[in-house]
């Protein structure tokens, strides 16, 4: 080997490579940040929702989709710290009001748009999904479409329950950390309004209630 040859060449610019595909990078980066210890933070998933921004049909394989007839569940990446998949709604169908008891999520709108309506409790030191509890409205027929950015919801906070009806038909990019899980104590449990205690008749403003066990009050 001639070292002074080497020594004396022109040098050579490297820049990074991006041709791995993009949900493979979201999958490597969920993998190392769901596997550090520690409460998740808007800063520890800001990587994850960046490279969500660019989330497209074709990183999903989703080119040949035209019309949605059903909702549909679509697994893509199921690991014992994180679960993602993508949800296909149809133009007016709605994802009833249900929570994600210690989780944390982050949804993207790939294409189409949709509304929200999310609620967080206003105690969650002690989760009891027998009884109605108190909860308070956060987004009120908030309108999502592909061009946002992600949202994110925390175990405690960032509308922890929440319903979702799209408008058109449309594609939502959810990562769940940790994933759903029943024998853990993270079931998913579903809601409808209810009164306060105190009236049995006046409306409850941006309520929620159990629909599959008791109700929720605002």
């Amino acid at each position: 080997m001639n070292v002074s040859s080497i020594m004396d060449s022109v040098p050579v610019h490297l820049e990074k490579d991006e041709s791995k595909p993009l949900i493979s990078r979201i999958i490597e980066t969920c993998r190392r940040v769901y596997g550090e210890e520690g409460d998740l933070t808007a800063s520890k998933v800001a990587g994850i929702r960046e490279l969500m921004k660019g989330v497209t049909k074709s990183d999903l394989g989703l080119n040949t989709v035209s019309k949605i007839t059903e909702i549909e569940y679509v697994s893509v990446a199921e690991e014992p710290t994180f679960h993602i998949a993508i949800f296909l709604m149809p133009k007016g169908k709605r994802l009833p009001l249900h929570d994600h008891p210690r989780m944390c999520v982050l949804s993207k709108v790939v294409f189409g748009s949709l509304t929200i309506n999310s609620y967080d409790r206003l105690n969650y030191d002690t989760i009891d999904f027998k009884a109605p509890f108190p909860c308070r409205p956060l987004l009120t027929e908030m309108e999502v479409a592909g061009s946002d950015p992600s949202l994110t919801l925390f175990p405690t906070g960032g509308g922890n329950l929440h319903e979702l009806e799209a408008l058109t038909d449309c594609a939502i990019l959810d990562i769940l950390a940790p994933p759903y899980d029943f024998d853990r104590g993270r079931p998913c449990n579903y809601y409808r309004p209810v009164p306060p205690p105190s009236s049995k008749h006046a409306p409850v403003p941006g309520g929620a209630a159990a629909a599959n066990g008791p109700g929720v009050h605002a």
